[in-house]
């Protein structure tokens, strides 16, 4: 479930397409909808855009919102964590997202080394619990390994070091593949996405962010700052 045009960089709308189409289907076929009517295939965000700084590991606490979808085969929703490399499709996220005949929303994680390459997906079995989660990607020095954890269990791992291109961003987004798809979270819940952290060095170390701006790219979401640069809500309007 990669991101807009360079993740809000990638440019790949087809590759967030096969993607989700990816997705092991998981639970019965659900009647809940979207209030819009499904439209077409896109690529809509929710969130964070790209800062300057240069990440080595993305964290947040994500909780659990059930997004309504508007019911197209490609309907899709997620919220995740992003690590992305200098280049178009470089990039490694966790999150969770609930794709069209699923009734619940179920953790994942995905890389992918760069254009051409096939993308690594993996999506749990078990649906995410009520409440939240920490979600989080890393780089490992020693390694040169990216890991992408979700509530203190890798779920992928891949070496970069001889694939990216020089450079790391950061990104902490809701993604929808329809239009009449819905982004977790409403104007009475909110979908919160706490906790936000980035290592810069190597030392390691969790810090808070600085320099995100938020900001959608469909006039049917919002997003938020409860707290400036750590805590930031998503929602559909």
């Amino acid at each position: 479930m990669p991101s807009r045009s360079g993740s809000r960089l990638l440019s790949s709308i087809a590759v967030a397409l096969s993607a989700l189409l990816a997705l092991t289907y998981l639970g019965p076929v659900v009647t809940v909808r979207a209030a819009v009517n499904c439209s077409g295939f896109t690529g809509e965000f929710d969130g964070t855009d790209p800062p300057g700084q240069h990440n080595y590991g993305v964290k947040a606490t994500i909780e659990k919102r059930v997004p309504a979808l508007c019911g197209a085969q490609w309907s899709d929703s997620s919220i995740w964590v992003m690590t992305t490399g200098g280049c178009d499709e470089e990039y490694i996220q966790a999150g969770y997202g609930r794709h069209n005949g699923q009734a619940d929303v179920f953790p994942f994680a995905q890389y992918d080394l760069g254009v051409g390459i096939p993308f690594v997906d993996k999506q749990v079995a078990q649906a995410v619990p009520a409440g939240s989660k920490v979600y989080y990607t890393k780089y490992n020095f020693s390694t040169g390994n990216i890991s992408a954890t979700y509530d203190g269990t890798t779920l992928l791992s891949v070496n970069v070091d001889t694939s990216w291109c020089t450079g790391r961003g950061s990104q902490y987004e809701a993604e929808t593949h329809d239009f009449g798809d819905d982004v977790p979270g409403t104007a009475a819940n909110k979908a919160d996405v706490d906790n936000m952290l980035v290592i810069t060095g190597r030392a390691g170390n969790w810090v808070a962010p600085q320099g995100l701006t938020v900001s959608s790219t469909s006039n049917r979401y919002d997003v938020d700052w409860a707290v400036n640069q750590t805590h930031m809500r998503v929602w559909t309007k």
